[in-house]
């Protein structure tokens, strides 16, 4: 079992700023699912898996020991907290109780000798002495069962719970499609070559991309989320098999020297030579072979997002068309040639990308194709298809253009020397035109007026130093050269060089600037002659701004703010709670009706040894709370209501978690919630009363939280109805209707696996 302790060693869990405020980070293990079976049928078994996830973050100013803001996650379809573990460590029996089991390989280790007293080294001096097979054990923690980047349980949902200022604020959720969906071959894979300690590779590109997220408010007088904006994505996949191959060699044979004069140069393993004696059936040296990756991606082909106005729901649906995507063999392009947005009004418009690919035959574009410059558009046409009108035109021109490397050679780079417009259907017309220079930088723009702005580069070309609006770059290249400009890099002489050309082009707007490099603009004179100077600290930031008489025209200062928490506060992590919420009801005041709310402690409200502790800390505050708190809920009749007993009967002989909870899951999340009291099934042992939890009669979504327990234990629900239905067994996830009226009590227990 992976160790939450150890796991945590070495984890980043604060962020110190130097404005005095910080950042936490509180995490807790991934946790997924086994099945087993027991004489009541089959259950899950909540296990702990290797990896951290992320439970909260936690914001402070610096002033205080208060959370300013925080963000807390809750994991899982049903926000149990179980993951999709993609690649499981295989579990045996081992005396009686499922373990995780070892991983083995097998050699053979040949023994080998040189009778003779020459020194040898060749296999046709030497003899096989004997052989023997060795088995090499190694734990299963030794495996690779990571996912993702290194994350070992996938999700398909996650919710991130918002608090601001100790008042909850809303919630984002964000799914994702399971892991097989693109790719149906992601299920359970070996994780070394059978028979070898060659660890197998696998192409995960295809694996769990975002399905949607949602948006929600927090309404407080109602304790519900309300949906203001979602988006939903889907994609198209293509998968090309075995685009590259892996090959791998396995030592079968290991050979050890027993005796004699042996070179430790010697080459055991020369296939074209033959031991001078010894047993003749010796196994291949190498176990050799070769298996594919495949290759492909997925590309977003439709988006629709959504939006929760005063007037309605605002809806934008995109779809998205990629060129040869169903082309067989042909590879597809990764940006989409065609991109259909449709509003909420049912206004439709297109808009049509081509690029260099999309151009054969033209010799810019043709080398932009060959050098894998596909990525730029060259041409935008956007299109009104309900008024069957085009919207606007826009063709970027590329040109060809010849720099030169720092170590002198030519290279050709292709970048746009015109951008060209029209509106309406109305004939392009050019916005504006670029010239380079040798590296690569604007040389000069030439406006759809006409007028023209020239720009000088200084520092190896790094920075422009000069820049001339209203003259070209004849005119500028005629008074100054710039080559001779790169090796001046002194303030003053960089200033004496370009301060005559104001009067040599009298006719252009002239603003000359020089540079401390690295850091920032250390002088500039305007097209008027106003000096300004700019001084930097050791850190890089601007100190003041002077004049031509080094009179300060602005000065900046930086202060840190002092941290006004001890040292015993930053010495450690400062664990506070996570938000709780459990449902409350009340008689209303003048009707035998029956009000039914959700009471709120948001996060970071208390601190303690550990979340856990800080956690539990909040719970009789929770309780108290919600008992005497005033709600706004509406008075319901009681013939509409469900009331929900929770309870356990637990052996304990056996492990058990710490805290279940059941939650009931509805359309916008979470509508109610309730503990799960401990009772031990043990004779003379307390008698707990069950946790009722009221409810509006319906359609829920289950949801059993409980913390991971060692050992492999299967947790049960079997749920009762008050009306004389047979009762049955229910598990996380179930959606159970709950009939008006009907009281239902769901039993937990623990049942060794």
């Amino acid at each position: 079992m992976p160790n939450e302790i150890a796991m945590k060693k070495g984890i980043l869990e604060r962020i110190i700023y130097p404005s005095g405020g910080f950042t936490d980070f509180d995490y807790e293990p991934n946790l997924y699912q086994e099945f087993g079976n027991d004489n009541y049928g089959s259950g899950p078994i909540l296990l702990m898996a290797g990896g951290l996830r992320l439970r909260s973050i936690n914001n402070y100013d610096g002033k205080i020991l208060k959370v300013q803001s925080q963000k807390y996650y809750r994991y899982g379809e049903s926000e149990d907290g179980v993951g999709i573990i993609v690649n499981p460590p295989p579990r045996n029996f081992i005396n009686g109780i499922k373990s995780y089991a070892p991983f083995s390989y097998d050699q053979n280790i040949v023994y080998i000798k040189n009778s003779n007293s020459p020194q040898c080294n060749t296999k046709g001096c030497m003899s096989v002495w004997t052989q023997e097979r060795k088995t090499t054990y190694q734990p299963a923690s030794t495996l690779d069962y990571n996912y993702m980047n290194g994350a070992p349980v996938f999700y398909t949902k996650v919710t991130e719970y918002n608090s601001d200022m100790g008042e909850v604020s809303g919630k984002k959720v964000y799914t994702y499609y399971p892991p097989g969906y693109y790719d149906p071959s992601s299920g359970y894979r070996p994780t070394m070559v059978p028979g070898t300690n060659v660890q197998l590779l696998y192409a995960e590109g295809l694996l769990g991309p975002q399905k949607s997220t949602a948006e929600y408010l927090y309404n407080k007088s109602s304790s519900t989320y309300q949906l203001i904006h979602s988006k939903e994505s889907s994609y198209t996949r293509y998968k090309r098999r075995e685009q590259a191959r892996v090959a791998y060699a396995y030592y079968n044979n290991v050979y050890q020297v027993t005796g004699g004069n042996v070179s430790p140069s010697a080459n055991f393993y020369d296939q074209n030579a033959q031991w001078s004696s010894g047993p003749v059936n010796l196994n291949a040296d190498f176990v050799l072979g070769t298996y594919g990756l495949f290759s492909g991606r997925l590309f977003l082909t439709a988006e629709t997002e959504k939006w929760q106005t005063p007037t309605g729901i605002r809806s934008q649906s995109t779809q998205y068309t990629y060129k040869n995507l169903d082309g067989g063999n042909i590879l597809p392009y990764l940006q989409p040639s065609t991109i259909v947005t449709t509003n909420s009004k049912g206004e439709q418009y297109t808009k049509n990308i081509k690029y260099a690919y999309d151009f054969p035959g033209v010799t810019v574009y043709d080398q932009m194709t060959a050098a894998n410059m596909i990525s730029q558009p060259v041409s935008e046409v956007s299109f009104n298809n309900t008024l069957n009108k085009e919207i606007s035109r826009a063709l970027t021109n590329f040109g060809s253009v010849s720099l030169t490397t720092p170590a002198g050679s030519t290279v050709m780079s292709y970048l746009p020397v015109s951008l060209q417009r029209s509106e309406q259907g109305s004939t392009l017309e050019t916005e504006v035109s670029f010239l380079y220079n040798e590296k690569g930088r604007i040389r000069q723009i030439t406006d759809k007026t006409g007028n023209t702005t020239v720009y000088l580069w200084g520092y190896n070309y790094c920075y422009p130093i000069a820049e001339f609006s209203g003259a070209t770059f004849a005119e500028v290249s005629a008074v100054v050269n710039e080559t001779a400009l790169q090796s001046i890099t002194d303030q003053a002489l960089l200033r004496t060089a370009l301060g005559s050309l104001r009067a040599q082009l009298a006719g252009a707007m002239v603003t000359i600037s020089t540079y401390s490099p690295l850091v920032g603009v250390s002088s500039q004179t305007d097209p008027k002659g106003l000096d300004k100077f700019y001084d930097y600290d050791p850190f890089g930031r601007l100190l003041t701004v002077k004049d031509r008489s080094q009179k300060i025209l602005s000065r900046y200062e930086y202060n840190y703010r002092p941290l006004n928490l001890n040292a015993s506060n930053l010495a450690g992590q400062n664990y506070t709670n996570i938000p709780l919420m459990a449902t409350f009801k009340k008689n209303c005041p003048s009707s035998t009706n029956i009000q039914i709310y959700n009471y709120v402690i948001p996060g970071g409200v208390t601190y303690g040894s550990s979340t856990a502790q800080a956690t539990l800390n909040m719970e009789s505050s929770l309780l108290y709370g919600g008992a005497n708190a005033v709600s706004t809920a509406d008075c319901i009749d009681p013939n509409q209501i469900s009331v929900i007993s929770v309870h356990t009967t637990m052996v304990p002989q056996q492990a058990v978690p710490s805290e279940i909870y059941l939650d009931l899951i509805g359309e916008n999340g979470i509508t109610g919630s309730c503990k799960f009291p401990y009772s031990l099934a043990v004779a003379g042992s307390p008698y707990v009363p069950p946790n009722d939890l009221y409810t509006r009669s319906g359609t829920y979504k289950l949801s059993f939280r409980q913390t991971a327990i060692s050992g492999g234990v299967i947790i049960k629900y079997y749920i009762t109805p008050s009306n004389g239905a047979p009762g049955y067994w229910v598990k996380n996830g179930d959606t159970i209707t709950f009939s008006p009226g009907v009281n239902y009590a769901i039993d937990a227990n623990n049942i060794f696996f």
